[in-house]
């Protein structure tokens, strides 16, 4: 699991790297003269050579939180670190307010790598929230813990764990009250998504669904399909090098499974993980297909076109994007909706040409040469360090300049 560092604190709050010092958290338990600001305040709690953590995956991007019923000011916060100087493991610090005081009440070696999630909510519509902190207990993206805490005054009590993969906290139920979706793994070390509510200190579980036993679980995205509904898209590895997408929605009192699974979107040839590709809120599953003139060609020179769709509850879907990626020269190039399906590629050395399936016409041209060494006549299309990405094309095509983009650009 790739951790995020929050070590560069003015990111996050200006001044606090100032107030570190270097007591120790055992020692330094109080601030006498709090800053007014409480995130200050509290950041400066952090011992002398530690590194804020920011949980993977949490909805908010954030070391640091505070915890207030509605109107009032917070009585309650978190701390995420990592102590560098000692075992590196993750650090939970409790702290409560008390006459403008900020004090600790607990600093907690949590046995984690680092924070998966961390989220302070409602989840049994007491009107108190719980703490739900989840985190990586390996390097490889899974094998996560999940630990639900209630808050109380001078202490944090533990009510439930859960061992995940991944995880979503959100209402499922559309009972106004947060579940908790998560896919686990069972006992023969296939995979399983299961939804589960938080009742009396305990979690409930209240549906729960295999994915498919010949996959591998690599990848999961908690969002909404086309038609609003909110639904886990998990992504397994098939076979040698294919992948599978299985869409998991609840209904009717049980979890359920969208579309055709051996459909040329959900089933793909290659790994192809599912995302919010065009930033809507709807996550479009990746899919691919053969391009005309390589129906019989060794599987390995296929160059497939890449597809996006958006699926709904009732299993039908429509594309949003196709494009050519070219996964050795680290860019790709989206195809206008007008060409969807209409497209096929012929690839020469250090050239990629997108021609059309009716006649051949030329939609777009990219070659790639070393910085030094561009023709007079390039149109640059895109740079790295090294390498010129450009066209000698002059007249305009069906597929703009505009479609070309560096993978590096939509990773940022």
């Amino acid at each position: 699991m790739k951790l995020k560092y929050a070590n560069m604190i003015p990111l996050l709050l200006t001044g606090v790297i100032l107030l570190t010092g270097c007591k120790n958290t055992e020692k330094q338990n109080t601030i006498s003269q709090p800053p007014k600001d409480d995130i200050a305040a509290i950041g400066a709690f952090l011992p002398s050579g530690s590194e804020l953590l920011v949980p993977e995956n949490a909805a908010k991007k954030q070391s640091i939180f505070l915890s207030a019923q509605a109107g009032m000011e917070a009585r309650e916060a978190f701390l995420l670190y990592r102590n560098t100087t000692d075992n590196r493991q993750a650090h939970l610090v409790y702290l409560t307010k008390e006459n403008g005081t900020w004090k600790i009440k607990e600093d907690m070696e949590t046995g984690y790598l680092g924070f998966d999630t961390f989220e302070l909510t409602d989840l049994d519509g007491d009107g108190v929230k719980e703490a739900i902190v989840g985190g990586a207990v390996s390097n490889t993206g899974h094998d996560n813990q999940l630990a639900i805490y209630k808050l109380e005054k001078d202490k944090l009590t533990k009510t439930s764990e859960l061992n995940y993969d991944a995880l979503s906290i959100a209402d499922y139920t559309k009972d106004q009250i947060p579940d908790i979706m998560a896919i686990t793994k069972k006992q023969d070390n296939t995979s399983a998504a299961g939804l589960y509510s938080y009742e009396k200190g305990n979690l409930k579980l209240l549906s729960q669904i295999d994915l498919d036993p010949q996959g591998f679980f690599e990848h999961a995205v908690f969002g909404t399909l086309a038609d609003g509904e909110k639904a886990l898209f998990a992504d397994s590895g098939m076979g040698a090098h294919s992948m599978l997408t299985e869409i998991i929605v609840y209904q009717n009192g049980n979890l359920e499974k969208v579309g055709d699974p051996l459909d040329h979107v959900l089933l793909k040839e290659y790994p192809i993980y599912s995302r919010d590709i065009n930033g809507d809120g709807i996550i479009e599953v990746g899919g691919m297909y053969i391009p005309k003139g390589y129906e019989d060609a060794a599987f390995a020179e296929i160059p497939f076109i890449d597809t996006y769709q958006d699926y709904k509850l009732d299993g039908t879907f429509q594309v949003v994007e196709e494009r050519y990626t070219d996964q050795g020269q680290h860019f790709y190039i989206s195809f206008p909706k007008e060409l969807y399906e209409g497209v096929t590629v012929k690839r020469k050395d250090n050239e990629v040409l997108l021609l059309s399936t009716q006649g051949d016409t030329v939609l777009f041209q990219v070659k790639w040469a070393a910085n030094n060494s561009l023709p007079s006549n390039a149109v640059v299309l895109g740079k790295t360090k090294e390498t010129s990405f450009y066209t000698e094309l002059k007249e305009e095509t069906k597929i703009p300049t505009s479609a070309f983009h560096l993978m590096e650009e939509e990773l940022n």
